[in-house]
């Protein structure tokens, strides 16, 4: 399992093609156990709960690197307060016969707190897995939302850092073998949720559905000749409450 996003200028070409490898990175580098979160600064009430269902793209330039999957349930503590869990698959696009395996999984635990109606703070800790070893990772982040019954704009900030453990050597091609680096990552994401509710004739509304959608940028810091890497991410999401 390789716990890089292997990027390529060059859309859809992979560093395997001789004739691009001097547009291509084959650093290998690890992600945060929070991939892509796609979320407004609203939490949940005390009591309720969500379940999320994420997917996302990634890369650099206009090639897509990496796919990944998520599933996330919350849980409202108060009226300004939920807890979360969730879980990642993150798959390497394009893997060749003598690369390691192409796919890292994450976990994660996290708070979300709403400060004032259109702002929250997040912070979690998760972890991951992968061919190169295992990797734990904390995360901070802000949100800023204009909440609202119909389509809610968010900006969200966030930053952190993977620390691997157990380091193993990384095959990428016909490159030698190189054991993940401890990398800093920051990002952000741009995005929208529209809540969806349904009501009978006397009135009674079901707990809201949302529909979320996201532009995101993460910078990747490590010890690298091509070291920060800017990815792209583009994703969107369904989450249920209840």
């Amino acid at each position: 399992m390789r716990p890089l996003l292997r990027t390529c200028l060059a859309a859809g070409v992979l560093p395997a093609a001789p004739a691009l490898l001097a547009g291509c990175s084959t650093d290998v580098y690890l992600p945060p156990a929070r991939l892509f979160p796609l979320e407004s600064a609203a939490t949940l009430p005390r009591g309720d709960t969500g379940v999320q269902v994420e997917g996302g793209v990634h890369g650099a330039g206009f090639g897509v690197s990496a796919t990944s999957g998520t599933v996330r349930v919350r849980h409202g503590i108060d009226d300004a307060t939920d807890a979360s869990m969730e879980a990642s698959v993150l798959h390497i696009e394009g893997a060749g016969p003598g690369d390691s395996y192409p796919n890292a999984f994450t976990t994660r635990i996290g708070v979300k707190h709403r400060v004032t109606p259109w702002l929250s703070v997040t912070a979690g800790v998760g972890g991951g897995a992968s061919a190169g070893g295992g990797f734990v990772s904390p995360d901070l982040g802000v949100i800023v939302a204009y909440e609202n019954r119909y389509f809610v704009p968010f900006l969200e900030a966030r930053g952190g850092f993977s620390e691997p453990f157990d380091a193993q050597p990384v095959v990428v091609g016909t490159q030698p073998g190189v054991a993940p680096p401890f990398t800093w990552i920051a990002g952000g994401v741009a995005g929208f949720r529209v809540p969806l509710r349904w009501c009978d004739g006397e009135g009674q509304c079901d707990k809201p559905t949302s529909l979320l959608g996201g532009l995101g940028v993460t910078d990747f810091d490590y010890p690298g000749p091509d070291s920060p890497q800017l990815v792209f991410s583009l994703g969107g999401a369904v989450e249920f409450t209840f």
